[in-house]
């Protein structure tokens, strides 16, 4: 914080001009006695209001506890993780209801019975049709124990003709490696990057080249 200069009155001033005066000119006055303790008053108030001014919005030197560090912060993103975590939630009960198992019944009126207006439908097992929807029970769910997540339990696993085998003489971690590894001639000598990118069989021109054929297995 900057040192802030002590302001004094005009009328304290005005005594100290005059008081000089009379030293200079070999004076003999008597210094009347002051009282400033309205001024010394307001000069604490300038004070303060400056040091106000002054001070940081957060301040981090130990004079304010950690605790109320946090409060401040907690105010201050409040309301915004609240309306989140609200969204959150209800997005979270839409899934769930959407994904649950449903059994509808469709009465079929007629069926073993009278029908018209002014009747009322009996239900029997003759006349009811159930259609069940199957789904994910609640309790079911991978994410049942966990409030703050959400995983989507109807995503479609890969069928094994979409995964890719490790070839022969390879490990699972060796042949990660190789895919993952570059194959740019910034990254590789013009040796190794020719040696990576030559091609399984090569083809003379003016060979015929026989179309490929499909080979059930």
């Amino acid at each position: 914080m900057q040192k802030v200069k002590r302001i004094k009155s005009k009328t304290y001033r005005r005594f100290k001009r005059e008081a000089k005066k009379a030293e200079q000119e070999h004076i003999v006055t008597k210094k009347p006695e002051i009282t400033i303790n309205y001024d010394i008053q307001e000069e604490d108030q300038g004070m303060e209001e400056l040091e106000i001014e002054n001070a940081p919005i957060f301040e981090f030197s130990g004079q304010i506890e950690e605790k109320e560090n946090n409060e401040i912060v907690k105010l201050a993103f409040e309301s915004e993780m609240n309306e989140n975590q609200k969204d959150f939630i209800e997005e979270k009960e839409k899934i769930i209801n959407d994904e649950a198992p449903v059994t509808s019944e469709m009465i079929l009126p007629g069926w073993g019975g009278w029908a018209g207006p002014g009747l009322k439908i009996t239900k029997n097992k003759h006349n009811v049709i159930k259609e069940n929807k199957d789904g994910i029970k609640n309790t079911n769910r991978k994410d049942f124990e966990s409030s703050h997540v959400i995983i989507n339990e109807t995503k479609e696993r890969l069928d094994d003709k979409f995964k890719c085998k490790v070839p022969f003489g390879y490990t699972k971690e060796e042949y990660l490696e190789k895919l993952n590894r570059p194959i740019s001639k910034e990254c590789n000598t013009n040796r190794i990057f020719n040696k990576i990118i030559k091609p399984k069989t090569k083809t003379r021109k003016g060979t015929i080249i026989e179309p490929q054929k499909f080979i059930t297995e």
